[in-house]
């Protein structure tokens, strides 16, 4: 799992969409109490085997943004599937924009797999 979490960091680091945006908040599963927003989590959901010298993944990764700031949610994930398409290995399945109540946030959500 550190292997497939080295390469989210890696790759979402090196793309300007994502940092212009986020900067480096990037973390893996969950933040500390009080962090700023925006900022945005990763998940690796499972890892499966694809053949017997190599596994895949299914990774969520949810983007974080403050209670008055949806259209930058929306955008930020839109932009976010264009990205995760461009690279060979990592097919795009699905992405929603939430709120969530108890941290009074908005929340772009995109699952992918990693082949």
């Amino acid at each position: 799992m550190i292997k497939i979490s080295e390469e989210i960091k890696t790759f979402l680091e090196s793309q300007s969409g994502f940092t212009d945006i986020m900067g480096y908040n990037l973390y893996p599963i969950a933040v500390v109490e009080g962090q700023g927003f925006p900022f945005t989590t990763y998940r690796i959901v499972e890892v499966v085997p694809m053949s017997k010298d190599g596994q895949g993944a299914t990774v969520q990764l949810s983007f974080y943004f403050g209670p008055n700031e949806y259209k930058k949610a929306a955008s930020f994930v839109d932009v976010m599937q264009e990205i995760i398409e461009t690279k060979s290995n990592y097919e795009w399945e699905s992405k929603t924009v939430d709120f969530l109540e108890e941290a009074f946030s908005f929340v772009g959500i995109i699952n992918l797999k990693i082949n």
